[in-house]
């Protein structure tokens, strides 16, 4: 059974930023109000077996478990933790390319046990009431909120559905979006390992800051308007590159080596593909006048 949900949410600009009503949370609630209508009455019906017949003819009592679930990386970081981090292992980020390295299977329990232990503490049960429909609801300020939720380990607190669903691990068989995984990720970690080279060679020369002014500035030129051959004819770079460009996007390289490898959050998995197409053109011959010279 696949379903999907259109990306729309009861929050909007005059929504409340600050205190436990406020849009970060509400978009989250939100989030977690669907995975309660999602598998709402999936315990008990699936708490014993069911007779099902095979194609053959034959038929067996049969266990029904959720194979897995596919959400959007940022989503799936509210409702599991370890923002960033991987869901499955205790891996951290620094050893993603040493396969030859073990780390423990990470299990949904343990973190759900850790966060329930975090928001019970005299310290942050101050802050959880209950609303007119016994709702759990956080009365402090979003940064309580969000110094008690990083404690927790990155988990919302005051309701997660993944933890009561019997016969399944939330964190073992969470999968992820193809785009938060190689569009928002290696991707944005290509482009930072093509610049690292030239800001080192950028420092040696003692000119530093020429390598995002000069990427910053052939952006500009690709996406700009030229005059063409022909007397009054108009070249605009986005129909003759087929796409177009805002000024976040053109600003993605800055933006990579000022955040370390995170992209702004206005820029799609999409643009992220279409920088990564004009790259070796952005790139080709950076320092060409300083190489000779050097």
């Amino acid at each position: 059974m696949l379903v999907a949900f259109a990306p729309v949410l009861g929050v909007d600009s005059k929504w409340p930023s600050e205190g436990g009503n406020s849009k970060s949370i509400r978009a989250t609630e939100l989030m977690m109000e669907v995975n309660d209508c999602l598998f709402e009455g999936w315990n008990e019906y699936t708490k014993g077996t069911h007779c099902e017949e095979w194609p053959d003819g034959s038929s067996a009592e049969t266990h029904i478990v959720r194979a897995g679930s596919i959400n959007d990386k940022p989503e799936g970081d509210k409702a599991l933790g370890s923002p960033g981090g991987c869901h499955h292992c205790y891996c951290p980020a620094t050893k993603y390319l040493h396969p030859e390295v073990l780390f423990l299977p990470k299990l949904g329990s343990d973190v759900f046990s850790k966060m329930l232990k975090v928001a019970t503490s005299p310290l942050n049960i101050k802050f959880i009431a209950r609303d007119a429909e016994g709702k759990r609801t956080w009365t402090g300020t979003l940064k309580n909120y969000a110094e008690c939720r990083a404690a927790a380990g990155g988990v919302h607190l005051l309701y997660n559905p993944l933890s009561e669903i019997i016969n399944s691990d939330s964190h073992q068989q969470m999968l992820f979006d193809f785009l938060h995984g190689v569009d928002k990720g290696m991707i944005p970690f290509t482009m930072r390992a093509a610049m690292t080279m030239c800001i080192a060679f950028e420092l040696e020369i003692r000119k530093p800051g020429v390598t995002l002014a000069r990427i910053q500035r052939r952006l500009s030129n690709i996406m700009a308007v030229h005059e063409g051959i022909v007397p009054g004819q108009i070249m605009n770079g986005k129909h003759s590159c087929m796409f177009s460009m805002n000024g976040h996007v053109c600003k993605t390289f800055a933006h990579i080596h000022k955040h370390k490898g995170e992209t702004h959050c206005t820029v799609r998995g999409c643009d992220m593909q279409l920088l990564l197409l004009v790259m070796p053109f952005v790139l080709d011959n950076l320092f060409q006048n300083e190489v000779a010279e050097w």
